[in-house]
């Protein structure tokens, strides 16, 4: 829905309408880091060839076993508020995670991940479990740069970044194509990333 605000001036009114915002969602699962990270070393894990110096659970839908339901409900409970809040349309049935995976860059390993997208998806989200280095989201509105000419203004920026914080859930469109800058901290940097499909695109 668009953001309408109504400026007076003098004889002038002004109605603003923000067309094309891009929502990110954020929530707070403190609750959840402590058990997560005392069951992802009992899974099976494996270096991404894609990514050197990133280790992931060779399991990427870890969200479909039990001692994982701790997780995948809270989850699920977020996707659900979300839903919620923006009104979807009831037919497509709830938001329900479609993958659930851990990654891991070990201590002053200088691992990250290059700009990427989550294809087959509709949400996408990051429970960070530990500091580390800062995972950077790229303005997908990319003809926003195409302009001969730019005034900068408090809106107009091509990232942003957001820096770890043990509990913190970041949920996004999975369109939206995000990087992890490389860790050189001196503790290993734990995340869990997820995707989500409405019940009826499920795979």
């Amino acid at each position: 829905m668009a953001v309408t605000s109504y400026v007076q001036a003098q004889s002038m009114t002004l109605t603003k309408h923000m067309m094309f915002p891009i929502p990110f969602y954020e929530f707070d699962l403190s609750n959840c880091v402590e058990e997560a990270l005392e069951l992802i070393p009992k899974e099976s894990n494996d270096i991404n060839p894609d990514y050197p110096g990133i280790t992931q659970t060779n399991n990427q839908v870890l969200h479909t076993l039990d001692h994982w339901s701790f997780l995948k409900d809270k989850l699920e409970d977020c996707l659900l508020t979300i839903q919620k809040e923006e009104v979807y349309e009831p037919s497509f049935g709830h938001l329900k995670l479609s993958r659930l995976w851990a990654n891991m860059a070990l201590k002053g390993s200088g691992g990250d991940q290059r700009q990427h997208r989550h294809p087959m998806a509709y949400l996408s989200g990051i429970f960070y479990l530990t500091e580390g280095a800062d995972t950077r989201f790229i303005d997908p509105c990319y003809a926003r740069s195409l302009s001969l000419i730019e005034i900068p203004n408090n809106y107009m920026y091509d990232s942003f970044t957001i820096t770890p914080k043990p509990g913190n859930v970041v949920i996004f469109p999975s369109y939206v194509q995000h990087l992890t800058l490389p860790h050189t901290g001196d503790n290993d940097r734990i995340t869990m990333a997820f995707n989500a499909l409405p019940e009826r695109m499920q795979p």
